[in-house]
């Protein structure tokens, strides 16, 4: 009795022990499912965060590609809406200043014929205008501009230099013609731009053509024309390095790569190294008034002189430039109309190699520049007087003479009249004297120069343009030099690279 007392306590104790340790087992194995299933969502979450992260990436990617994409953008030129432009085949000058970079671009204006931001006519290369490339980043732009150009060149008398005219040179016996095929022309411009400081536009301009160092020697190389740093609001403009002449700004519209320079033109598109300062006072909407001041080097980039072993250097003092303009209407709508006086004073030191001579002396001019613009005509022109200015490409290039030591006095000026046919096709008619005082000349020295000139000027499409001009020049010598005159036609295309 005891033995089944004793074996029913047993069972009754141990199958709950047996059932506890089936439930204890159960839980485990739970347990153990439970903590594999979070293993599990969590690498499945581990996957879809770095899923999420690579996606993340893509995008930001994809963004930064369409960002670059865009900041890397053809210009498009803008509508041509007044005259066909080219750098070179079109210049004008309003005294907002100077361009931001010309000679170089096929740009037109998108308010009227001539450029809001820099008063050039049409062939400036500031970023409001068209052509180029451009760009973007953060603040700072890059724009790049060129062109190809094409001349040819025909006279039936010999000019100087060969590839572009000044003036003719003394009648050979016998006479001849002269052709000439040139690409020189073609040119490269770049405009670099920061950050605004305070409310000055900051911009660095560069300009290179193909006139080789020595433009009048007819061999093709880099020629420095303009390399300037320049900080430009509503009211100021500072210039420093390379930029076109102060006085003088008024450009004669011509395919001539000099234009009417040592014909009657003085100054621009001339260059010289620079600091300057534009005042703008803005009386009203359609009234302002410009001064400027400026130090010069005395020495031009270029100059055909009549003695290749004359040299003329600095004084020991700059020179010192200075215009005040009065601008009435508004140059980008069109219809304006401007007069402007300038002049300059300073000193040369001319040495002579031939002779020789060393002289030093004072050197001065003034000018007169005018121009009155409509929508469909309009006449520009300038008159100066000066001494010692053959630097400035006046006096038919001739500074001084070496033989009486002293400088040469000269006058001159041109005007020019211009009509748009067509809204692609516009003429240019002017004329130009320079005159030195036959006093100051040595014999075989260039008295007198006379020009006479007419050009029709076609924009065939945005990147393409086509020019014909004829000139005739009429150039008087000291004895023993032959005068001589020269008829000359020359042909220009220039097509837009970018």
């Amino acid at each position: 009795m005891k033995l089944y007392v004793s074996a029913i306590l047993s069972l009754v104790v141990v199958l709950p022990l047996f059932s506890l340790g089936e439930d204890l087992a159960v839980s485990q194995n739970g347990l153990g499912e439970s903590v594999a299933a979070d293993d599990t969502i969590h690498r499945l979450e581990e996957r879809l965060n770095a899923a999420e992260a690579e996606l993340r990436y893509f995008r930001q990617r994809d963004a930064k590609m369409q960002a670059w994409e865009s900041e890397f953008e053809r210009l498009a030129t803008t509508e041509y809406l007044v005259r066909p432009v080219t750098a070179d085949l079109h210049r004008e000058y309003d005294s907002d200043g100077l361009l931001d970079i010309t000679q170089v671009g096929f740009a037109t204006s998108a308010t009227g014929d001539v450029c809001d931001c820099c008063g050039f006519w049409q062939n400036c290369h500031c970023p409001c205008q068209g052509g180029g490339l451009r760009f973007d980043y953060h603040g700072y732009y890059l724009i790049v501009r060129g062109k190809g150009a094409a001349d040819m060149l025909f006279a039936d008398s010999p000019t100087a230099p060969r590839g572009f005219t000044l003036f003719a040179e003394p009648r050979p016996t016998p006479d001849r013609e002269v052709h000439q095929i040139s690409g020189r022309r073609s040119s490269l411009a770049f405009t670099l731009g920061v950050p605004q400081w305070g409310s000055f536009d900051v911009e660095a301009n560069v300009l290179f053509d193909f006139m080789g160092a020595n433009p009048g020697a007819d061999t093709a190389g880099l020629y420095f024309c303009l390399g300037n740093l320049r900080l430009t609001n509503d009211h100021w403009r500072f210039i420093a390095g390379r930029d076109y002449h102060l006085t003088g700004p008024v450009i004669p519209v011509s395919i001539n790569w000099a234009n009417l320079q040592q014909g009657g033109a003085m100054g621009s598109p001339g260059q010289k190294d620079q600091f300057r300062v534009d005042r703008f006072i803005h009386w009203s909407d359609h009234t302002k008034t410009t001064l400027q001041i400026a130090a010069t080097n005395p020495n031009s980039s270029f100059v055909v002189d009549q003695q290749q072993q004359l040299i003329s250097e600095a004084d020991g003092v700059p020179n010192l430039e200075g215009r005040v303009a009065l601008t009435l209407g508004t140059a980008g709508s069109g219809r304006y109309a401007e007069i402007g006086v300038g002049g300059m004073t300073g000193r040369l030191r001319v040495v002579d190699q031939a002779v020789p001579a060393n002289f030093s002396g004072e050197i001065w001019h003034t000018v007169l520049d005018f121009a009155v613009h409509g929508e469909r005509t309009g006449v520009h022109g300038e008159l100066w007087t000066g001494s010692g200015v053959g630097d400035y490409d006046a006096a038919i290039g001739q500074t001084a003479s070496p033989i009486l030591g002293e400088f040469i006095d000269a006058s001159g000026g041109w005007i020019q009249v211009w009509y748009r046919w067509t809204d692609c096709l516009t003429s240019y008619v002017g004329w130009g004297i320079d005159d030195p005082r036959n006093a100051n000349l040595d014999p075989s020295f260039r008295a007198r120069n006379e020009v006479v000139m007419g050009n029709l000027l076609w924009q065939a499409t945005d990147n393409l343009q086509i020019g014909y001009e004829l000139r005739y020049y009429e150039t008087d010598y000291i004895a023993p030099s032959v005068s001589n005159d020269s008829l000359v036609h020359q042909i220009a295309v220039e097509v837009s690279l970018f």
